[in-house]
């Protein structure tokens, strides 16, 4: 009787939990992709909204953050990983003109990957498009959006010299001076990388050109990598340091032998509140080496509050030229952006144009993700929700 009892509550509580989770995660009634230009002074200069097809599905399959970059045309491409019941979950391509206007819009289902293993957005030579996920698998499309042939780099690296590979992950991507793609690619797993290190090749049509092992280079808690002129490594690294209780992120040079010519710790925090994705970015220059991440308080043992964004320039000695915390999007580089959007700046949007994402009290946004363009303006991307119920 007293096991029935028992049984009887634990069943009444899932059902009320479910009931719950329901009109939290499930009582929005539908989603619109939003898209809003700003000029160099952050006024609006327009905004496109753009529907998603994902009418009465509960919110737990809602869309994701969506990622975009600006195209040479000075238009957007975006791509968004949705739901809907009749497709699943689907990865959608969508292109606009310079003033938000639709080019196409295509639909390809069957997708399993989450837009936060998104890497990279290239636009090739020829106006296409390439898609990097950080499991190594390359989507290609061509300048009117039709899916070509794909590559998964860590599959067809055994083609190149006729080794095998364990599990691999790409760690970044840059275009090099011959107009080809190279990408970065180690063992472990989006976070925290290990060996082997190989340095791909990928021509603008996605084919794979060459690879080159680097197996002796020391990438132990490595979360950053970045391919550099003179043939070495600029490596971010996440470190445990038990001496004062926490952690310490680590840059580190090498030169093209793998011998380490200069390090230096970016910060040290408390061990409960640094993360792994506290390096945002880092970029090589004339002068040297651009760095920015995430400071976070020093000793403070119960609380997430971030100190700041900080960016860092170091000359090619590994010596700090300039540090500084950054209080506005204005003052974020055009080379963080390369790659495509950034999610990594919410503090640094102003709230009232956040707001201007939406109509009325029965809208929200969220996952705005940030743009800086070529016209030394800006681009916004969030999601609306639409709540009936407010």
């Amino acid at each position: 009787m007293i096991k029935n009892t028992v049984l009887l509550y634990i069943i009444s509580f899932l059902i009320l939990l479910t009931i719950f989770s329901g009109c939290i995660e499930g009582s929005f009634e539908k989603t619109d992709t939003v898209l809003m230009k700003l000029d160099s002074k952050e006024n609006i200069q327009w905004t496109s909204v753009f529907e998603n097809n994902d009418y009465n599905i509960p919110r737990s399959y809602a869309p994701g953050p969506s990622q975009f970059m600006q195209t040479l045309d000075n238009g957007y491409f975006i791509v968004s990983v949705l739901r809907n019941s009749s497709m699943g979950n689907y990865l959608r391509i969508l292109k606009t003109d310079c003033k938000g206007n639709i080019v196409f819009n295509k639909q390809i289902p069957g997708q399993t990957r989450t837009i936060e293993t998104l890497l990279a957005i290239v636009e090739r030579d020829d106006r296409g498009y390439s898609i990097f996920w950080k499991d190594g698998h390359v989507d290609n499309f061509n300048a009117s959006g039709t899916m070509q042939t794909g590559i998964n780099i860590p599959d067809d690296l055994h083609l190149i010299g006729g080794a095998t590979y364990p599990e691999m992950f790409v760690s970044s991507v840059f275009t090099t001076s011959n107009g080809n793609i190279c990408a970065v690619l180690t063992g472990g797993g989006f976070n925290i990388m290990q060996k082997p290190v190989l340095i791909a090749g990928i021509s603008q049509n996605g084919t794979l050109l060459s690879k080159r092992p680097d197996d002796m280079i020391n990438i132990a808690g490595a979360t950053d990598i970045l391919a550099t002129n003179d043939g070495g490594f600029l490596i971010g690294k996440f470190y445990y340091y038990h001496t004062e209780g926490g952690q310490k992120i680590l840059i580190e040079k090498t030169d093209a032998n793998n011998t380490q010519i200069w390090n230096t710790t970016l910060l040290k925090c408390n061990y409960t509140l640094c993360k792994p994705n506290d390096l945002i970015g880092m970029h090589e220059n004339s002068a040297g080496y651009d760095i920015i991440y995430l400071s976070r308080k020093h000793g403070n043992f119960t609380s997430d509050d971030l100190e700041g964004i900080v960016r860092t320039r170091f000359d090619i000695n590994g010596q700090v030229q300039k540090k500084e915390f950054l209080k506005n999007i204005s003052e974020l580089p055009l080379w963080l952006f390369k790659g495509g959007s950034s999610l990594e700046f919410p503090s640094l949007i102003n709230e009232s144009i956040r707001l201007s994402m939406t109509h009325d009290k029965n809208q929200k946004i969220n996952c705005v993700s940030l743009l800086k363009t070529g016209d030394g303006g800006y681009a916004l991307l969030g999601t609306r929700y639409y709540y009936g119920w407010l």
